[in-house]
């Protein structure tokens, strides 16, 4: 497997720039406030969450901005696979006060973009997200980073994103159409809301037009749903779609 900051700059220059579409969709997503700290997530697993979490963690840093990525999956933690490097301390070193959040926090090959492990395996996550202590660790990573992107559990199985989106700025729902009914992206959208989280969009993941080797994203501009035809090219990472919306929409 190949460090995922390679993947991102050996892709065709179309896939960058729908990565960069995305982040820039972020930024105008909310005109009062700044959209620093970023939940992504997903219906289930395997739908291109991680891979969409480090690509845009990449496209921040590469604005220079000093960006932290979190793996927050301790059931199955992918960010240190991805890059390949496994830092020694991780988040749940922080949350238990044996390390500070520079110590755990590694830089990645892409200057700029720090990874932070999950740290271990818990059996009790929830209560992990709910505790004073994280919602302490969010602050501090606020104060520490520019962007802090948080690589969560799928929500259609496990409740952790919602709770964790309750204290983010802004949710990313990672689908890819065909394999996700659309019942359950329903549910996962009501439970985001019910944990009165500023969803910012759904991104959709390789979705490719067999005709123009494209793709299409959706948006909200206006009030009015649009559909915008783009080029990308077929690479060995993921095809990103871009959809966002402004919260109250």
């Amino acid at each position: 497997m190949a460090n995922i900051v390679d993947t991102y700059y050996q892709a065709k220059s179309s896939l960058r720039e729908a990565v960069k579409t995305l982040r820039t969709n972020i930024s105008f997503s909310s005109v009062e406030h700044e959209i620093q700290t970023i939940v992504v997530t997903s219906p289930s697993a395997r739908l291109g969450k991680t891979t969409t979490a480090s690509f845009l963690g990449v496209a921040y840093a590469e604005t220079g901005k000093k960006v932290l990525l979190v793996d927050t999956d301790c059931r199955r933690p992918m960010l240190a696979n991805v890059f390949r490097q496994r830092p020694q301390y991780g988040m749940l070193q922080v949350l238990y006060g044996e390390v500070t959040i520079e110590q755990a926090a590694e830089e990645s090959r892409q200057s700029g973009l720090y990874i932070m492990d999950c740290g271990g395996k818990i059996t009790n996550p929830v209560e992990f997200i709910n505790s004073k202590r994280f919602s302490a660790f969010v602050s501090e990573a606020r104060k520490k980073f520019d962007v802090v992107i948080f690589d969560t559990p799928p929500l259609g199985t496990f409740i952790e994103a919602a709770l964790l989106a309750a204290q983010a700025d802004g949710t990313l729902i990672v689908i890819q159409p065909g394999k996700v009914q659309s019942g359950t992206a329903k549910d996962i959208v009501d439970q985001l809301k019910k944990a009165n989280a500023h969803i910012l969009g759904v991104v959709f993941n390789n979705v490719v037009n067999a005709k123009s080797d494209g793709y299409y994203y959706y948006y909200r501009k206006g009030g009015k749903s649009e559909k915008k035809r783009e080029r990308i090219g077929r690479t060995a990472s993921s095809h990103l779609g871009v959809g966002s919306k402004k919260k109250g929409s």
